[in-house]
C-alpha cells in the first residue's frame, strides 16, 4: 500500500464509473452499510486512492443550508489506517462555509466515527441513528 491521495469526483466525470462503478450496489457493501450506494446526480464523492486502487469513499449532497453525509465505506484491507478519518476531515472542510449544518443517518458501527468528528445524536431508530453537526 502506497501513499493515499483523496480525489473529489461526481458522476459527470468520464472516469467516475471506472473508479466507483464496481462499488455501486455491490452486495457485500449493501450488507455492511444496510443500504445500497447510489450515484445520485449532484452527489460529490471523496475517494481515497492507493495508487490506482480505491481504498475507500464517502459521499456528500448539498441541500440549501444542509450537507448530507452518506455512502461511507472503507475497503476491509484498508481499515485501521485512518483513511476514514481523513475522508471525513476533508469532507467537513469542503462543506464548512457552504452549509450551516451537516447531517447523516448512520449504523451503530458508524456512530462512533461520527461522534469523533463532532456529530451528535438527533434521533435513534431501530438499526440507524440520525446525527448532525453545526458547521458554523
Amino acid at each position: 500500500m502506497g501513499d493515499i491521495r483523496v480525489e473529489m469526483l461526481t458522476n459527470q466525470e468520464p472516469r467516475f464509473y471506472s473508479i466507483l462503478g464496481p462499488y455501486l450496489s455491490r452486495r457485500e457493501i449493501v450488507a455492511e452499510l444496510g443500504f445500497p450506494v447510489y450515484d445520485d446526480p449532484g452527489k460529490i464523492w471523496f475517494v481515497a486512492m492507493d495508487n490506482n486502487q480505491v481504498a475507500g469513499f464517502v459521499g456528500l449532497r448539498l441541500r440549501r443550508e444542509k450537507a448530507i453525509f452518506c455512502s461511507d465505506y472503507v475497503r476491509p484491507e484498508y481499515r485501521g489506517q485512518h483513511i476514514y478519518d481523513r475522508l471525513m476531515t476533508e469532507r467537513i472542510a469542503f462543506v464548512t462555509g457552504k452549509a450551516l449544518m451537516a447531517a447523516a443517518v448512520v449504523t451503530k458501527v458508524g456512530r462512533h466515527a461520527y461522534e469523533r468528528h463532532g456529530f451528535t445524536v438527533t434521533r435513534e431508530r431501530r438499526n440507524y441513528t440520525d446525527m448532525s453537526r453545526s458547521l458554523s
